[in-house]
This record gives C-alpha cells, structure tokens and sequence, in this order.
C-alpha cells in the first residue's frame, strides 16, 4: 500500500519502508543520546571552571586595587592584610559556590623598585571540583588549584 499525497496524487514512501525507518531512528537515538548527553555534561563543568577562574581573577584584581590606593605603614600592616582579604572574599561571596574556608590569600607583599616606585603583589587561590566524576579522564577528576597573582602600582 503506498501513502498518496491529496495535492498532486502522487506515490511518496510505501509504508512497509517507512515503519523500518522508524525503527533504525529509535536505535540511533539510542546510541547517539549517551554521547550527547556525556558532551553536555563536560561543556558545562567546562564552563563552570572558566566561571571559577574568572572570578578568581576579579576577586585577586579588587585586593590589588584595594592595596594599591591604600599603602601600608608599619604599624597598619596586619588591619591592611584584613582588609585585603576582606575585598577579596567580598568580591568571591556573589557566587553560590563560594566557601570561605577554601580560600587562601597570601600575605601581600609590597615591591619596592628603588626608583620611587612601588608596587603590590595579591595572590588568591581557591579550589575548583568538577560536578561530574568523569572515569575515561584520569587526573581530571582531582581539584584544582586556580591561582591568580596580580601586581598593580602603589598609588600612594
């Protein structure tokens, strides 16, 4: 039995082809549907990483930018390290992700080129943990350390 068009009355597909396409459409479905959804899954812990390393940056850059304008004497060193730190975790409690207890900022340090110049030197580091573990990729299921180090001139 062939399926006729109503416009021109013409023969398209028999029907007995066109219920075996049906099927060889279900089992490429089921063979592609694993591949793709595996692909999805790795775009987005992919994507969460450059998100984490973003905000890495950001959060390394606004310490810098807090030092920068405000140097250090000797006696306000210890309340100047807070408050770096304190703009950095400021800058990374936007994201849901972010836990306080991970967090490491090292000590900054003040450069002093000779020449009048000085500079300041932030370094952050936070973990990052993929969602999914993956078990064909060895190693990229351990967290990773995003380090960030920004140097910006003293200002004052």
């Amino acid at each position: 039995m062939l399926k006729h068009t109503p416009a021109n009355n013409r023969c398209l597909v028999p029907l007995h082809k066109r219920s075996r396409r049906r099927g060889s459409i279900t089992v490429e479905f089921a063979i592609l549907s694993p591949v793709l959804v595996t692909l999805m899954l790795f775009i987005a812990d992919f994507g969460r990483f450059a998100h984490t390393y973003i905000a890495v940056s950001n959060a390394a850059r606004a310490g810098a930018s807090i030092a920068s304008f405000n140097a250090p004497t000797p006696g306000s060193k210890p309340l100047w390290d807070f408050v770096i730190r304190q703009a950095v975790e400021d800058e990374l409690a936007t994201n849901t992700w972010f836990d306080s207890v991970n967090l490491v900022v090292a000590t900054p340090v003040v450069i002093d080129e000779g020449n009048g110049l000085r500079r300041v030197e932030v370094d952050v580091t936070y973990p990052f943990q993929t969602l999914i573990n993956w078990p064909f990729l060895p190693g990229y299921n351990d967290p990773v350390d995003l380090r960030r180090v920004v140097v910006m001139r003293l200002v004052r």
